[in-house]
């Protein structure tokens, strides 16, 4: 089982490493300063509204459907016909209270024109993730590896096209760029149809009020938990536009941060789409976790934390050379807060991941009805005396406490725990990395993008030595077969 996850992580990291950053780069910045802070803040604002509420469109299924097929494989193809369709009729529902959300909150017609648009790429990102999660509940990693990156891959052809390649005949707008991303999302969803089938899992939808009930019975917990998390993570945009009056320019601002920041999350995402079905089976067979757990967890931390210090100390430097033409002190010290928040966010992926396997979505929702509270408040007196830059503090001190007490969750629960002497060392590598990053900023007469990759390099580096990253046992792994 370990073997299988490092193989999917090392394919996720390198796929992400190359569509990512192209993404981001060549995409997303570029349509950011087309059509400026304010429109973009727009586009934001509103899709941070449409995420919140996909509840309504998945309440808990995708989640509650990974933990259930991975640990009953064989009922697949009784359960999710039924799955279907509810969720064929959810997304219904999801289409006319979102229309109702905007006809009450909004008066402005960019977000109307947007509002079908951006709707519809939620209800499709909510679909394919639905829809993969029974292909990765199956075993199938590999392929769900690659459905993964799939869809931003397609949006990097579609959108390049209409940013670099002319085919409009004239500037990509903001409704422009999600009809791209609308294209792109559908183009996925035939693939990974077709990948189902070729797996010889039935796609034909039923209705039974009945199995309904049921499903949802068992769903809600899920779908509490997600509908929380996602409003102490994704709230901060709507709030910054409508409490601050500036034409959407500080939800822009703030959107420009973020999107780095969200790029990351979602690598950081992939880590708990693939531990989700690994813990759930091995706590179905009575398997032991905690070295799949430690292993994953210090993975993720040294790799996250690299970056994330690295970022968040050439934050000046970053975000001027994405947006020149807009740049302000805000821009760097938005981004500076969000690179420090991504990295207790990153663990909660996994601690998160492991007590949603094991069924502890009571204490799960306690602690993200407290991330709710706390980051609501925090987000109102914040922004009130420090503006953009209070949201991402907000951000920042919400991630950390939440993730603090999901680990005292799991270490109450599977008596893991990080040693004093394991505590030390990692006290000492991110030291290391901080002093690097200040050394070459300050000394180094090159490039800050070539100091930055030289520091990554270094601190890798002293990850090895310190054997926060044991190359040894990565190799091993590699080569024998772990039930």
């Amino acid at each position: 089982m370990k073997k299988e996850f490092i193989l999917n992580i090392v394919f996720l990291a390198l796929a992400n490493l190359l569509i990512k950053p192209v993404y981001l780069l060549w995409v997303e910045v570029k349509v950011n300063n087309i059509v400026g802070p304010e429109t973009y803040g727009v586009f934001a604002s509103l899709f941070s509204i449409c995420y919140i509420f996909q509840l309504i469109a998945d309440p808990g299924l995708l989640n509650y459907n990974t933990t259930y097929i991975s640990a009953n494989r064989n009922k697949l193809a009784d359960r999710l016909p039924y799955m279907l369709g509810l969720k064929t009729c959810l997304a219904l529902l999801y289409i006319l209270f979102m229309w109702g959300i905007v006809f009450i909150t909004e008066t402005n017609p960019l977000t109307w024109s947007l509002f079908p648009w951006v709707t519809g790429n939620v209800l499709l990102m909510s679909i394919n993730i639905f829809m993969r999660s029974n292909i990765s509940g199956l075993g199938k990693y590999r392929w769900d590896s690659f459905l993964s990156v799939l869809d931003k891959s397609l949006m990097i052809v579609i959108l390049c096209s209409m940013i670099y390649g002319g085919i409009l005949g004239r500037e990509i707008t903001i409704l422009d760029f999600v009809k791209g991303q609308f294209l792109a999302l559908c183009i996925t969803s035939i693939f990974i149809l077709f990948t189902m089938v070729q797996f010889s899992i039935r796609l034909t939808p039923k209705v039974n009020l009945r199995q309904f009930i049921d499903i949802l019975k068992s769903s809600l917990p899920y779908a509490w938990l997600v509908f929380f998390m996602t409003i102490y993570t994704r709230i901060d945009t709507f709030m910054l536009d409508k409490l601050i009056e500036d034409q959407s320019y500080s939800a822009g601002v703030y959107a420009a941060g973020f999107r780095i920041f969200d790029a990351m999350n979602s690598f950081s995402y992939l880590f708990a789409v693939l531990l989700l079905p690994m813990f759930s089976f091995m706590i179905s067979q009575k398997q032991s976790i905690i070295s799949l757990f430690e292993s994953s967890f210090k993975l993720l931390l040294v790799g996250i934390c690299v970056v994330g210090i690295f970022f968040g100390v050439y934050s000046e430097e970053i975000m001027q050379f994405f947006y020149p033409d807009d740049y302000t002190f805000s821009y760097s010290q938005v981004f500076l807060y969000l690179m420090l928040a991504i990295i207790p966010m990153s663990m909660a992926y996994i601690t998160g991941s492991l007590l949603t396997a094991d069924g502890r979505l009571k204490q799960l929702n306690k602690i993200a009805i407290v991330g709710v509270v706390l980051n609501i408040v925090l987000n109102l007196v914040l922004i009130e005396q420090f503006h953009v830059k209070g949201a991402a503090i907000a951000t920042l001190m919400t991630q950390l406490i939440m993730t603090i007490i999901q680990y005292v969750y799991v270490r109450t629960y599977f008596k893991v725990d990080i040693k004093g002497k394991q505590v030390i060392i990692f006290s000492l590598f991110f030291f290391c990395i901080l002093l690097i990053t200040i050394i070459t900023k300050e000394y180094s007469p090159l490039p800050f993008y070539v100091n930055i990759g030289l520091g990554i390099l270094i601190s890798l580096g002293f990850a090895l030595r310190l054997k926060l990253i044991e190359l040894t046992n990565f190799l091993s792994l590699l080569r024998k077969k772990v039930s």
